[in-house]
């Protein structure tokens, strides 16, 4: 069962932080109450969640946006919004960009500098360029109408065979099935080179030629070896006899060519990094200075999204919820001095030796039992007498920071039933 604090703890709760309890009835710590935090933002939330240090979602940015924002934010980058209301983040939001294309995007994507695909190059292709794109490896295309890329398409090859492919896998290099087979029969099989009596790297070279390409290496190793290459359009480019024989072809002709090192270095330095590898590699991660020298290591799909120097990110983090912008913030009270007990290590040991060397919080998760702290219950680091000193784990000592009045109370109280020392009405020991 939920537990239930009474309408007046919760209400002197809330007033402390100086908030404004509006809720008539108090239930339990599930039911939602309202509020408004002290710069005027109404809200709802559950007690308990306010016990944890979870305070208004406007004042810490983490509120939803209102339909006014977005609408800002899209016009600041000379977007038009045309969606009239926001949902959430994975609705769709209708916009036309700058130059008049019209699309749909989310704000969950937008924040992740996702834009117009028609500007960046990514829209879905027409029927008539894919017909062009087949035709220009002699290949017919039969279907009439493209879906997406993993629809399927009817096309007859260069030598008449029939089959079906898609644009995904046609535009990856992948061709017909049945003429990789007959090259892969006899002479054409990746295995045949293993015959001593033919030179693999002779073999090799006349599959090659056979579509336009040269072949650069003079060395066969094994079916999964580098081979360097260039193609009937004169890129160079590395593949190996496997994938050679299963269809893959040039990848910048097919338009999938990863990007050269002076591009990816040229990215970073436009923003002020310093790359540090030599080589782009698919799949491995990328090393950089940022303007700050701060080292890190990133993957290139990573950089496009838009992340960027990790410690950088956590410094502004750290400023903008520093100071007053922090939501225990307490006026500066943490910098204080602590009295001159506090550095009497003999001292703090016979209070944990006192408590028997457990943490006192009848309410503790344990989870932290042999990481002992020494808490202050008045929360007044000068005053450091045995009434003022309780052991708590760290975890309590944490939770300790929320809700200070009601945790001055309760260790108080513990602190009389199990010692009998005597406190005021504000619950600051009497010595």
């Amino acid at each position: 069962m939920p537990k239930v604090y009474s309408d007046e703890f919760v209400k002197s709760s809330l007033e402390s932080m100086g908030y404004t309890f509006l809720s008539r009835v108090y239930i339990n710590n599930i039911k939602m109450i309202q509020y408004v935090c002290p710069k005027g933002h109404k809200h709802n939330a559950r007690i308990s969640h306010w016990l944890k240090g979870i305070r208004c979602p406007y004042c810490s940015k983490k509120a939803k946006p209102t339909y006014e924002f977005v609408k800002a934010e899209f016009e600041k980058n000379g977007y038009k919004l045309l969606s009239k209301t926001y949902i959430n983040h994975k609705h769709p939001l209708r916009y036309i960009c700058p130059n008049g294309h019209t699309h749909s995007t989310n704000w969950h994507r937008w924040k992740h500098n996702h834009r117009c695909p028609s500007c960046s190059g990514n829209t879905k292709p027409e029927i008539d360029f894919i017909r062009k794109q087949f035709e220009a490896e002699k290949y017919v295309l039969l279907s009439s109408e493209y879906i997406n890329n993993k629809s399927t398409l009817k096309t007859i090859c260069p030598k008449g065979h029939e089959h079906n492919t898609n644009w995904d896998t046609f535009s990856r290099g992948h061709r017909c099935m049945k003429c990789k087979i007959e090259n892969m029969r006899g002479k054409g099989h990746f295995r045949w080179g293993h015959r001593k009596d033919i030179e693999p790297i002779k073999l090799i070279r006349l599959a090659l030629e056979k579509e336009g390409y040269t072949l650069l290496s003079d060395k066969y190793q094994s079916s999964d070896g580098k081979l360097d290459c260039l193609c009937d359009k004169g890129h160079p480019y590395k593949t190996s006899l496997t994938a050679w024989f299963y269809g893959h072809r040039c990848h910048y002709c097919n338009g999938g060519n990863s990007p050269t090192i002076e591009f990816v270095k040229d990215s970073f330095e436009k923003e002020g990094y310093t790359l540090l590898t030599t080589e782009y590699v698919v799949g491995k991660k990328l090393e950089y200075l940022c303007p700050f020298n701060h080292k890190h290591k990133k993957y290139w799909c990573d950089w496009q999204k838009g992340t960027r120097c990790p410690t950088c990110s956590n410094i502004r983090q750290a400023m903008i919820m520093s100071g007053e912008n922090a939501p225990n913030w307490r006026g500066g009270i943490s910098l204080g001095e602590y009295c001159d007990a506090w550095n009497d290590k003999d001292y703090k040991e016979d209070i944990k030796k006192r408590d028997g060397y457990k943490c006192l919080n009848p309410c503790c998760s344990k989870t932290h039992k042999k990481r002992l702290n020494i808490h202050h219950i008045d929360y007044d680091k000068q005053n450091c007498s045995p009434s003022n000193l309780i052991t708590v784990c760290v975890s309590c000592n944490a939770k300790a920071n929320n809700n200070r009045s009601w945790h001055r109370d309760w260790y108080s109280a513990i602190m009389y039933n199990r010692y009998g020392y005597k406190y005021d009405q504000t619950n600051t020991p009497i010595s």
